[in-house]
């Protein structure tokens, strides 16, 4: 219910053992015990207070091989495994933005993944004082399957899209699909 900063939980856990020192020395421990899990989870503490930590960056290697060999979810392994390439500099994993999407493969994508897409980019906490009623007019969906108009509610940092026609809005977006979906993936 009160979350804690990451900085100070790691400095918490850090002065309970007796500094950063000895918080490397009992994940060692632990990934020694088996618990590759903790010591993954201590060795991150002490990396969030000391990044150059050469131990505990040990320690995160092994404990992540290890919770990779013994897990049985597919997308768990991968993920420990891309990690621990990438980290140690073995394989580069670059950042794919949402302007580099083909417009091809743009145009199919559903109404409802941009919206949804729309309401996680939002910056709630900009907009925590805003109530603000919105109409989106897509004109190349008329007369299709897919509803051409929406309602978007932008409401106390929540965004809120209806298919239906927006009754009073502030104002209007009267466009095409595919532009809106650029305008939204950037």
């Amino acid at each position: 219910m009160f979350p804690m900063p990451l900085t100070e939980q790691a400095q918490n856990m850090a002065d309970l053992v007796g500094g950063v020192t000895h918080l490397a020395t009992k994940a060692q421990e632990v990934l020694n015990e088996g618990n590759a899990a903790w010591a993954l989870d201590l060795a991150d503490y002490v990396l969030v207070l000391d990044p150059e930590h050469v131990g505990a960056l040990g320690i995160r290697h092994a404990a992540m091989l290890s919770l990779a060999e013994t897990t049985y979810n597919a997308q768990s392994r991968n993920y420990l495994l891309s990690e621990y390439l990438e980290e140690t500099g073995q394989i580069a994993i670059g950042m794919v933005g949402f302007d580099r999407v083909d417009d091809n493969l743009v145009r199919y994508m559903p109404m409802d993944t941009l919206f949804g897409i729309q309401a996680v980019s939002l910056n709630a906490s900009a907009c925590l004082d805003e109530d603000i009623l919105v109409g989106l007019h897509l004109t190349d969906l008329c007369g299709t399957t897919q509803p051409a108009s929406y309602a978007m509610h932008l409401r106390r940092g929540v965004l809120e899209v209806q298919p239906r026609i927006a009754e009073d809005p502030a104002f209007m977006v009267i466009t095409e699909s595919l532009v809106w979906k650029n305008v939204v993936l950037g």
